[in-house]
């Protein structure tokens, strides 16, 4: 499925072998404690959460994608042309409902599948 992976983005500048070691860990850690709570179930498909920290040490920016490339592709694109999230896909959708900024036209993104609709702002969604 497109929509359960995950991609994990991980750039490091450390000022030596140990402090490298030490950032990765930090980021690991970080990322690890975000996923506790669970709230990264209510995350857009297609978004991504970035973690980042700089010191004396050096630093890290962490990206944590939900969805694979191709959706990431999908979704950004809907995001540039002016829509925004205004129902996400769940356990029992697979339909994103993006409303334009102008309020007057809709898409359906299948998470799984890719596909896009368009689809009227003023009916309800597709079970």
């Amino acid at each position: 499925m497109k929509r359960e992976a995950r991609m994990f983005t991980l750039a490091v500048e450390a000022e030596s072998d140990e402090h490298l070691t030490k950032l990765i860990e930090m980021a690991l850690f970080e990322l690890r404690e975000s996923q506790k709570d669970a709230k990264h179930f209510f995350e857009e498909h297609g978004s991504t959460l970035r973690f980042e920290t700089e010191g004396t040490m050096g630093g890290y920016k962490l990206d944590y994608t939900f969805g694979g490339a191709e959706l990431v592709v999908v979704r950004n694109q809907l995001v540039s042309d002016g829509f925004k999230l205004e129902h996400r896909a769940g356990t029992f959708s697979t339909d994103a409902l993006y409303i334009h900024k102008d309020g007057k036209s809709a898409k359906l993104l299948n998470v799984d599948t890719l596909e896009i609709k368009d689809h009227d702002p003023k009916k309800p969604l597709p079970l």
